[in-house]
């Protein structure tokens, strides 16, 4: 509903970034926080990966929020409300993603849809499948060269713990479970798109396991606590009791979760340090 920006997900997070910079905002890439560093019931700073320790007026995470709650937090300050939410919210699912880049114009496809197929594609997890979520990037001339196209094909899976396992125990076995994978998508796409022997130039396959590995999201859901009548109803706290200069942001403390949510919780948080601080908020870049 709020269309597509071309360049996907990198170039939108990019030109965020290019925006920051442009005021100053120094960005430290490949830095995984270990720790958020508490003096006094101040959050001070985090301390990462590599133990290089980064100093810090007020710490705002919007990390996973299991890893930034149990873990950079040490399960410290945890209210009743996020106890609950962990402990009882359904989560949306991890997912399965096959990426093709295709020596071919599908121009005349439709960008996005769910084709059922007859002959189900069994998961190593155990789950069945008879369709899947289908893009096809042919609107989208920064994803391939002239003349060819980017099709993604995804399935969801809660059994993001068979990804883990197989990943950890048998490698090569996972290895070779991706590109079966992508091997039973492309013959149920070849009904669709035609005879694709010879123009598949590229296969890139995610799992829950990569989902896990490159976010940290929790489970590998892919958008947080899934929305339920209980769970648009709730209120998920920003700040922490007992934690001064800390606040979370992003999917995980909206349910329902998703990019405007993750966006608004930004500006809101901008915001309340303006009015700590006694500073006015303009809300212009």
């Amino acid at each position: 509903s709020a269309g597509y920006p071309i360049g996907g997900s990198l170039n939108f997070a990019m030109n965020i970034a290019r925006k920051a910079a442009s005021l100053g905002v120094t960005f430290r890439y490949n830095s995984a926080v270990e720790k958020v560093l508490v003096s006094d019931g101040k959050a001070v700073g985090v301390q990462l990966s590599d133990g290089q320790i980064v100093d810090a007026d007020y710490v705002i995470s919007a990390a996973d929020g299991h890893t930034t709650l149990y873990s950079m937090l040490s399960g410290r300050y945890l209210s009743p409300a996020y106890t609950k939410a962990y402990e009882q919210y359904p989560l949306f699912p991890s997912s399965l993603m096959v990426a093709l880049g295709i020596k071919k114009n599908l121009q005349q496809f439709v960008h996005s849809s769910s084709p059922y197929f007859e002959e189900p594609i069994v998961l190593c997890d155990g789950t069945s499948h008879n369709s899947f979520g289908l893009n096809v990037y042919a609107f989208d001339p920064t994803l391939a060269p002239e003349g060819c196209t980017l099709v993604t094909a995804m399935i969801n899976t809660w059994e993001w713990e068979a990804w883990e396992k197989l990943a950890s125990d048998n490698r090569q076995e996972y290895e070779a479970e991706k590109k079966r994978i992508a091997g039973e998508i492309i013959k149920r796409l070849e009904p669709l798109l035609g005879p694709l022997e010879g123009l598949i130039d590229m296969v890139d396959v995610s799992t829950p396991h990569s989902v896990i590995r490159y976010t940290g999201n929790w489970k590998g859901s892919f958008e947080g606590f899934a929305p339920t009548k209980a769970t648009l109803s709730a209120r998920l706290p920003k700040t922490l009791d007992g934690l001064s200069r800390f606040a979370m942001i992003g999917q995980w403390t909206v349910p329902g979760g998703g990019l405007p949510t993750a966006a608004k919780d930004g500006r809101d948080i901008a915001k309340m340090i303006c009015k700590q601080d006694g500073k006015r908020f303009s809300g212009k870049g």
